[in-house]
């Protein structure tokens, strides 16, 4: 019996991890993505433009790239050998040669071989133009672009920042940086390269203070468990916004970030399901951010079982 429990939390929360809700900041995001676009094939200079994506992990950066490739990339686009979006995943501890490699990787994951492994750094960056070009990116998103900067050293790699230059002034295409905090600092050791660029896309935690905040944040909400309840995954799943605090609560428990809220109520239906239950209760909603205590900020704190925040209660 409990083997099945687990199988069906499982299935469950694996539908939930599909769910993807469209909001406001996502269409703005994707909105400058198409300015960019548009701006490039427009232009009789020569040169492409940057943009810099930035928020906390969960706060939904590789949502708004995976989406806005989706879009681009029919598969009318894909069987005529184009491929007008392309993400790409920068590996850690990154040098010009990875860049190249990371690049060629994600292109041949379109089912074209790019020999990634072979060859000279000079060689794989003349490859890579090669392929954008011919493939006819239009956009470039280099997701963790963070990882421009050394994890162990704290070091930024100014000459992959000066490749990313390059792409810029040889207008291979628009390129789209998304990253936390730390992706803000090659920009600012290399003031060349933030002059190219878009101002930044900064999807900051939502502030509980700000009516456009909670508002965007309950209306996510509400749209996210309605997709519960018509998978079948909780029966009561929009009943929990009626809950007195209960929505203020998860704001908070969540810091005020999209993706933590998401992972918060996958974790209380886990627990609703173990348990036997087709209802999301609040005990199981304590009992998740107590499972994910340390996670969220300020860490420790239960809303749930401690109350509201004096700033949450002011709202």
């Amino acid at each position: 019996m409990q083997a099945d429990r687990v199988a069906e939390a499982a299935r469950r929360v694996a539908l939930a991890d599909n769910i993807i809700i469209p909001n406001r900041r996502a269409r703005e995001a994707h909105q400058r993505f198409d300015f960019m676009r548009t701006r490039v094939r427009g232009a009789s200079y020569r040169g492409a433009p940057g943009c810099l994506l930035v928020g906390p992990t969960q706060s939904g950066k590789s949502t708004v790239l995976h989406t806005y490739q989706d879009r681009l990339n029919s598969p009318e686009q894909l069987e005529s050998h184009r491929i007008p979006a392309l993400m790409v995943t920068l590996t850690a501890h990154q040098t010009r040669k990875g860049l190249a490699q990371d690049i060629l990787r994600a292109i041949e994951a379109f089912g074209y071989e790019t020999l990634w492994w072979r060859g000279t750094e000079a060689v794989l960056l003349d490859r890579v133009q090669t392929y954008v070009r011919k493939l006819g990116v239009e956009i470039l998103m280099l997701d963790e672009f963070h990882h421009l900067v050394d994890s162990d050293r704290g070091k930024v790699a100014a000459s992959v920042a000066e490749t990313i230059k390059w792409l810029l002034i040889e207008a291979v295409a628009p390129v789209v940086m998304s990253g936390i905090d730390a992706a803000w600092r090659p920009l600012r050791a290399n003031p060349q390269l933030a002059a190219r660029c878009e101002p930044a896309i900064q999807l900051n935690p939502l502030d509980p203070t700000k009516t456009e905040d909670r508002e965007l944040f309950r209306d996510f909400l509400s749209d996210y468990l309605v997709e519960f309840e018509d998978l079948g995954l909780a029966r009561n799943a929009t009943a929990v916004l009626r809950q007195a605090t209960v929505p203020d609560c998860i704001h908070e428990s969540a810091g005020g970030v999209l993706g933590e809220a998401c992972n918060l109520l996958k974790a209380a239906l886990a627990l609703a399901v173990l348990d036997g239950r087709e209802e999301i209760d609040e005990e199981d909603l304590a009992a998740a951010q107590e499972s994910r205590r340390g996670v969220f900020d300020p860490p420790g704190r239960n809303p749930f079982r401690e109350g509201l925040s004096a700033v949450r209660r002011a709202q």
